[in-house]
């Protein structure tokens, strides 16, 4: 059978509708499958994704958008310096079309895009449960470039109880401010340099009215102080105004763990997993900077964190960390469901010497921006 004519191009502003249906229509299927939607506007809830965004369309001869993906670059912390990395996201292609070589052409121009030479290496996720784009991306087809498994990545969903949890403070907590905000800046960076893929931030990030991070309030920042100096900073961020998480389906032991979980968590003051087709109520936890990663500094911003957001009409926060990272100590000592992918550095012949040198340190990659 003779394959369809495919364009691919850089997608248009117009295309901004069509792009969230084929987003929401495409769920990341699992025990838990899960949909994502950008509303009201693809385009614009792609600015915190990186400084500088391209979405890849094909289209087919009756210029209809039969799949696509996204291509970001942003500053972040490559063995302690800055540097631009790209981010590969968003990979869809719509039913009827799967599995039919069409991602070749897709990679292609996405190799072209590549010669700008604004990058030398990428990252991406995919969820483990996602086995059949595991297989075709790691699969070193001539058309793609290489995907080098650096281990899991867990997004941690914690419930919120009703009630707040008790803990004894050591540390004195405060609220970001336009006060402490440099200060805040300068610890962040300093702190997060000592990850791998810890993004680069600036004091205009957090005031320009153009900034990337949209509706992100400095308020929402918990720092913690001790003899008067920062010692960690995490801080709050509700997307839900312009990124949405929609639970789609259960399967496997989860449909049974599901009906069990739901019939108690009314008596444990617990939140119940969602029904199929409905939107997380969530914040996510970003910004995670502590010194020397003392599991009590985090554990007191966590747990002051989770305090103020119960009652608010959340069921969840969200937090993603490498299973390398000793923090996740902490946070599995809350109740929680987590989701686990795959974290990718992506590169084609001429970013392999720039993977090769990358250090031992532990990657952090906002959750907040995947």
């Amino acid at each position: 059978m003779k394959m369809e004519k495919i364009n691919v191009e850089l997608a248009k502003k117009s295309d901004d509708r069509i792009l969230n249906k084929i987003l929401r229509q495409n769920e990341m299927k699992g025990k838990i499958s899960i949909a994502f939607q950008r509303n009201p506007s693809y385009f614009s809830a792609l600015k915190i994704e990186g400084k500088q965004n391209q979405v890849i369309v094909g289209r087919n001869e009756k210029d209809e958008i039969i799949g696509f993906g996204t291509r970001s670059i942003k500053p972040i912390y490559i063995n302690g310096r800055v540097k631009n990395v790209g981010y590969l996201s968003n990979l869809r292609i719509v039913k009827g079309y799967k599995e039919k070589g069409y991602l070749s052409e897709g990679y292609n121009y996405l190799k072209k895009l590549h010669q700008d030479k604004k990058v030398d290496i990428y990252y991406s996720t995919i969820l483990e449960g996602n086995r059949v784009a595991i297989k075709i991306l790691t699969s070193k087809k001539s058309y793609l470039p290489n995907y080098h498994d650096i281990g899991r990545y867990c997004t941690i969903a914690i419930n919120l109880f009703t009630k707040q949890k008790k803990y004894n403070n050591k540390l004195k907590i405060i609220k970001g401010s336009t006060q402490n905000l440099m200060e805040i800046v300068n610890f962040i960076n300093k702190n997060g340099s000592k990850k791998q893929f810890y993004p680069f931030y600036t004091l205009s990030d957090f005031t320009s009215k153009n900034s990337n991070l949209i509706g992100f309030d400095i308020k929402d920042f918990y720092v913690a102080l001790k003899d008067e100096k920062i010692v960690g900073v995490i801080g709050k961020w509700d997307q839900r105004q312009f990124r949405q998480i929609i639970i789609t389906g259960y399967k496997g032991a989860m449909l049974v763990i599901k009906s069990f979980y739901n019939l108690i968590a009314r008596f444990m003051g617990v939140s119940p997993l969602p029904k199929p087709n409905t939107q997380l109520r969530f914040l996510y936890v970003s910004f995670i900077a502590i010194e020397k990663d003392y599991l009590e500094i985090f554990k007191e911003l966590l747990y002051t964190l989770y305090n103020d957001s119960v009652g608010k009409g959340y069921s969840h926060i969200l937090i993603g960390l490498h299973s390398n990272d000793s923090l996740l100590k902490v946070v599995d000592e809350f109740n929680h469901i987590k989701f686990n992918s795959r974290l990718y550095i992506v590169c084609w012949q001429d970013g392999e010497k720039f993977f090769n040198e990358l250090d031992n340190r532990i990657p952090y990659i906002e959750l907040s921006t995947l």
